[in-house]
């Protein structure tokens, strides 16, 4: 009888935990859902007002425009060239230096057909067109025996460096 009892108890306690893994379980999820709801949200939101700022910047820019104040509108324009110039110089260059060294890694009959292509393009293509050598390997194992200890002048010198190293040189030299 008392078998019986506590094996009902024990199907009851796994019972429950189970269920307590599984409401666990689905109370994460919620949260997880509940996570991505509110980013997506956010998101949403973030675009719109970026789109929204784009409006009032340009609906500003056209009332400048029809009330003729072009002095301002050429000012405003100018300050912002003169503040991307810097960055449209520097990232010309670097095209340039990219794309040479691109271009570079290409075979000669593809070169000149690739020259008009875009980064991405010219990037894809020199990684389909290299070959990358194998540095030669060698397995075979040095020869310690003209080392000495490992490099190293002494055994004391072996041993400070490397104490597993210098038990494995011993080990080996016990003649």
């Amino acid at each position: 009888m008392s078998e019986e009892t506590t094996t009902q108890e024990s199907q009851e306690l796994a019972t429950d935990s189970q269920e307590e893994i599984i409401e666990s379980g689905s109370e994460n999820n919620e949260l997880i859902a509940e996570s991505k709801k509110y980013r997506t949200r956010a998101q949403k939101a973030e675009t719109r007002l970026n789109k929204l700022e784009k409006q009032l910047e340009d609906q500003r820019l056209a009332q400048m425009e029809d009330e003729k104040k072009y002095k301002e509108l050429a000012d405003e324009w100018k300050s912002k060239y003169n503040e991307v110039s810097p960055y449209k110089d520097k990232l010309i260059a670097y095209e340039t230096v990219t794309r040479n060294e691109l271009l570079e890694k290409l075979p000669d009959s593809v070169k000149e057909n690739a020259e008009d292509f875009s980064i991405t393009a010219l990037k894809e293509l020199s990684k389909a067109y290299s070959i990358k050598e194998s540095p030669g390997v060698n397995n075979q194992s040095p020869d310690r025996s003209k080392d000495g200890f490992y490099g190293y002048k002494t055994f004391s010198d072996l041993a400070r460096a490397d104490w597993k190293l210098a038990e494995k040189w011993r080990a080996e030299n016990r003649n």
